[in-house]
């Protein structure tokens, strides 16, 4: 499970680090002309590494409405802005099927293992229904020839 997560907060913290960056950015070129508004959904939402994968963490899972983190973006440029979305596309396909598929695969494990158990059950229970068999097939045996 854990070789499954990494990959995803890797990716997470590379994107998050872009938004940090490119929100710094257009917020210093524009010096006092960003508007107070944008200026505070910017640095709510992307003004900090935690902030930044907060945001996308809460935006991919459900916590809040992607469309309301990704609106800061556009004004610092569409490519930011594509880039969230690809996000969202490649944590929505990629990143929940693997943790499905990472749990599936323990399920499918369990019940193998389950399957093979029974199996196991049921040969001991039949070769000692045959033991018991040949054993009582040995004494009539023993019996008649013995007589």
């Amino acid at each position: 499970m854990f070789w499954a997560v990494a990959p995803i907060a890797n990716i997470t913290y590379v994107v998050g680090i872009c938004f940090l960056k490119a929100g710094t950015s257009y917020l210093q070129q524009g010096g006092g002309n960003v508007p107070q508004e944008e200026t505070e959904s910017i640095q709510t939402h992307w003004g900090s590494v935690s902030k930044a994968m907060r945001s996308l963490y809460m935006a991919s899972t459900g916590g809040e409405n992607w469309s309301d983190l990704a609106e800061p973006l556009l004004p610092v440029g569409l490519f930011f802005y594509m880039l969230f979305l690809l996000y969202i596309a490649f944590f929505m396909f990629v990143g929940v099927n693997t943790v499905t598929s990472l749990f599936i695969e323990a399920t499918m494990n369990t019940a193998d293992k389950d399957w093979r158990m029974v199996v196991r059950e049921e040969m001991q229970k039949k070769n000692a229904t045959s033991r018991r068999q040949n054993n009582c097939s040995s004494l009539w045996t023993n019996i008649l020839w013995g007589m």
